[in-house]
């Protein structure tokens, strides 16, 4: 598990904004629970924003289907391919223990859209 590294979507975190951590819980993002549960919890997370569905109220939860669903074209040309290519080509700081350095970097190199906002994030219908 100490070489693994999981990209995952994160409903808490804004659009495009992106988070790095070594192991910790799951939060109940079932794809986690499940490495969890075969390879246990000490592997590097990187947490990419997609915020919530614009279509969630209190009480009414949207929350598998905003994430089971696919990203728009707006969003792969505006923020996620970039984000994506970004933080591969960063990876290496990661590896050589420079956490720090790679979310500053791939912070600044590819900030998330201006108008991204965990609570307010757009559709990714």
């Amino acid at each position: 598990p100490d070489a693994l590294t999981v990209a995952h979507d994160d409903i808490d975190l804004a659009p495009g904004k992106v988070r790095v951590k070594l192991g910790g819980g799951h939060g109940g993002h079932n794809g986690l629970r499940d490495i969890d549960q075969h390879l246990g919890a000490d592997y590097w997370r990187l947490r990419i924003g997609v915020g919530r569905s614009p279509h969630e109220t209190p009480g009414r939860k949207l929350v598998d289907s905003h994430v089971l669903s696919d990203f728009s074209r707006d969003e792969h040309s505006s923020w996620l391919d970039d984000l994506i290519d970004c933080m591969a080509r960063e990876i290496g700081s990661l590896y050589s223990g420079n956490d720090n350095d790679f979310a500053t970097t791939v912070a600044r190199l590819c900030p998330p859209p201006k108008d991204s906002n965990p609570t307010e994030a757009t559709s990714k219908d």
